[in-house]
């Protein structure tokens, strides 16, 4: 199986997408399905981001204020 960094070589490239989709995950409403969607995708780009060698040392200060705003 072929990696993103092995297919491509541009693990900063990748890098930004993933935090670019954690800052675009759309808004969450109160319903079960869409909670679950929300952290679903949060946790999908948090996985992808440590499989990149990225730890949450060096993201996670910025996942609170994302999920603040996305409470408003």
């Amino acid at each position: 199986m072929i990696t993103l960094k092995e297919q491509f070589g541009h693990t900063s490239k990748v890098t930004s997408a993933h935090m670019s989709a954690l800052f675009e995950l759309p808004r969450p409403t109160n319903q079960t399905s869409s909670l679950r969607s929300f952290y679903n995708n949060m946790e999908t780009n948090i996985r992808a981001l440590e499989a990149l060698g990225k730890s949450q040392d060096s993201f996670g200060d910025l996942l609170v204020p994302i999920i603040m705003k996305k409470n408003k």
